[in-house]
């Protein structure tokens, strides 16, 4: 009798691999541990915790994306191997799925001789005798390998296993796919015996089976402050180095506390500064988390929108609440005037007024209207800016870029990082740069779209731009920075862009200091990003 423990967070194929691993053993039990949180993936920990919920003398680890092609005997293999743990594969072969129980072959291949994931074939009592899987490692790099330490070699057979085509997993975060490989270089420098299955603590959200499948989900998944490794661990998993997730909680919390209900989404970007799109794209990740419908959604400039007077007029954010931009403001004020009988909620942006009669007219804009004006000030500037304005509610809350989740966009539209050699200057040309730098760079360029249009842009409205053209000029940005090691930027989420790629980021500031501001109100203690 097995127990098949799958490792999962987001799996489209859950029931596909179920149903295929039932189908080859009638009385097997399947267990699903789901890390139902945004945490970085504790791939080892949910092996550990499956560990604790299963029932039989046998278990298997078994990826989510991974089943096999015909019955292999694993309880005989393991026992005539007389080993510790078994890998019941040497060939991978690579499938898309064709219908709800049928796919495709479209390639095989021999797996290379580290790889030692995947599936994982062991005896309760030699886990227990491992002491499971270390508690320090991210996402899929090493913790394996360090099993296979643990178990003294995992065995192998000359046999196949199927594995569900999809876009590369990335591990953005340099740093952490950095500390994996060097953590798993020091094994032997730690003691396996304090680091293991008994150690990894949690929360259990639910524990149901359906259809006979078990389902474990799980979230802040942990280790006790006397781990004798916790200086290790935390180095992963600390608030510090999650600060992109805080950003995410902190801007979803506050965004669907003043956004309760039915809402347009207007001011998004229709030109090709691609820091822009980037807001919008973050925007909508964070928006659609929330319970208030959006209704439409227009571009900046647009001047009849249809709505009612119990309908929240939302801005999307950026740097244009400023008289730099004179066209902008002039917007925001026609825009408060015309729905002064509905509340509007800016989305964290940039305040700066060089001129005293700007604040003067938005205040008198401001005393026309009859429901709350909220705005989410993204720095201490812009907070001391918007304390000007009578009558607002004004909120620190971060760019939503910062809270973006780059991992889950860039697998949904397949696009992978790498690390590179090269060095790009990310260089504006409008009236927010501050001289010339002296950089020296292998490329110097503004956003490719500020030079040349793309061929696919069209003229629709931004209810269709959003299903297509959004993405387009999105995925531009990430692959416009992506084949480079080190970038400079004088754009603000040239930057951002980077430091979310894991790149070496130097942020240069603009004219009226909002970059600055941003980097010390949020990025300062960051490892990866620094001030020229």
């Amino acid at each position: 009798m097995i127990s098949f423990i799958i490792p999962n967070r987001g799996g489209k194929n859950i029931k596909f691999v179920s149903d295929r691993l039932r189908e080859l053993y009638k009385d097997c039990e399947i267990i699903v541990v789901t890390q139902d949180d945004e945490a970085p993936f504790a791939r080892g920990q949910l092996f550990n915790i499956g560990y604790r919920y299963a029932t039989n003398e046998y278990m298997c680890f078994i990826d989510n994306d991974m089943f096999f092609p015909k019955y292999i005997d694993l309880e005989g293999l393991y026992k005539k191997k007389k080993c510790m743990a078994l890998q019941p594969f040497e060939t991978i072969i690579q499938v898309e799925i064709t219908g709800e129980n049928t796919y495709t072959k479209k390639s095989s291949a021999k797996k290379i001789p580290m790889a030692k994931g995947g599936a994982t074939f062991i005896s309760k009592e030699n886990f227990r005798k491992a002491n499971g899987m270390s508690n320090l490692y991210i996402g899929w790099g090493r913790e394996d390998n360090e099993f296979d330490k643990r178990v003294k070699g995992i065995a192998d057979i000359k046999e196949n296993i199927c594995h569900i085509e999809h876009p590369r997993r990335l591990q953005l975060n340099r740093k952490n796919s950095l500390l994996n490989m060097e953590y798993y270089d020091t094994t032997d420098k730690r003691d396996a015996s304090k680091d293991g299955y008994n150690d990894t603590l949690y929360d259990l959200v639910s524990n149901t089976v359906n259809d006979g499948i078990r389902y474990v989900n799980v979230k802040n998944i942990r280790v006790s402050e006397g781990f004798p490794y916790k200086e290790l661990f935390d180095k992963h998993f600390s608030k510090k180095s999650m600060k992109n997730l805080d950003f995410h909680d902190m801007l979803l919390k506050e965004i669907g506390k003043h956004v309760a209900s039915k809402y347009v989404l207007i001011g998004v970007p229709k030109h090709m500064n691609l820091g822009d799109t980037l807001i919008w794209e973050a925007e909508v990740q964070i928006l659609d988390k929330i319970k208030a419908k959006r209704l439409y959604t227009y571009f900046f400039g647009t001047e009849n929108i249809n709505i009612d007077d119990n309908t929240i007029i939302v801005w999307s954010g950026g740097g244009y609440f400023s008289d730099i931009w004179p066209n902008t403001i002039e917007y925001i004020k026609k825009m408060l005037l015309k729905y002064k009988n509905n509340k509007h909620v800016f989305l964290p942006n940039s305040v700066f007024f060089s001129k005293e009669e700007t604040v003067k007219e938005i205040n008198a804009a401001i005393r026309q209207c009859k429901k709350p004006i909220v705005v989410f000030s993204r720095e201490q500037q812009s907070m001391q800016e918007a304390k000007k304005l009578n009558g607002i509610t004004s909120i620190l809350l971060p760019d939503v870029v910062l809270g973006w989740n780059m991992d889950k966009y860039m697998e949904e539209h397949r696009l992978s990082n790498s690390n590179g050699e090269n060095t790009l200057y990310i260089s504006r040309n409008d009236i927010e740069k501050i001289g010339n730098q002296n950089i020296k760079a292998d490329k110097v360029s503004d956003w490719p779209t500020m030079s040349s249009r793309p061929s696919y842009i069209k003229d629709c409205n931004a209810h269709d731009w959003s299903f297509d053209i959004r993405k387009r000029l999105v995925n531009d940005a990430i692959n416009f920075i992506v084949p480079y090691k080190k970038v400079y930027s004088d754009r603000m989420h040239g930057a951002i862009l980077s430091w979310l790629l894991g790149k070496e980021t130097i942020l240069i500031d603009n004219s009226y200091h909002k970059s600055s501001a941003l980097y010390n109100t949020w990025l300062k203690d960051e490892e990866t990003i620094k001030m020229l």
